[in-house]
């Protein structure tokens, strides 16, 4: 789906543009891909918190405050930072349900190709082999 959005814009998530939340998730890790989405967003159009669900639920509120008082936010669009969570009875989904938008995964063929593009790109020899354990 991250891929997917980020295609749609014409890009491709970066390190500055995403943080893959987890359990362990600080709140100063998601403090600064907020300052970044504050102060880069004209230039790289979205921002992207993956995950939401699994941040620590202190976090998770910390964000869902500052979300809801964006007004303090100066120069900044809730359409350019997406946030992506599994669960759809998660309290920021449900917080900021009109902004909710579906996003359907690009065909797997093309998301191969965009790898495999990427991989001839800036592999620089480096091959990764994976498998599938039945």
């Amino acid at each position: 789906i991250t891929v997917t959005a980020f295609a749609q814009t014409g890009a491709l998530p970066e390190w500055p543009l995403l943080l893959c939340c987890r359990r362990h998730t600080a709140w100063e890790e998601v403090r600064n891909l907020l300052h970044r989405w504050t102060t880069l967003s004209a230039r790289h159009g979205l921002f992207c918190l993956c995950g939401i669900d699994a941040l620590p639920p202190d976090v998770s509120h910390e964000l869902a405050s500052l979300l809801m008082n964006r007004s303090a936010i100066p120069g900044t669009s809730m359409h350019s930072l997406l946030l992506i969570s599994q669960a759809p009875d998660h309290h920021l989904v449900r917080q900021f349900a009109s902004f909710r938008v579906t996003i359907l995964p690009a065909p797997r063929a093309e998301l191969t190709g965009v790898g495999r593009a990427l991989d001839a790109r800036f592999s620089q020899g480096v091959v990764v082999l994976t498998s599938r354990v039945p």
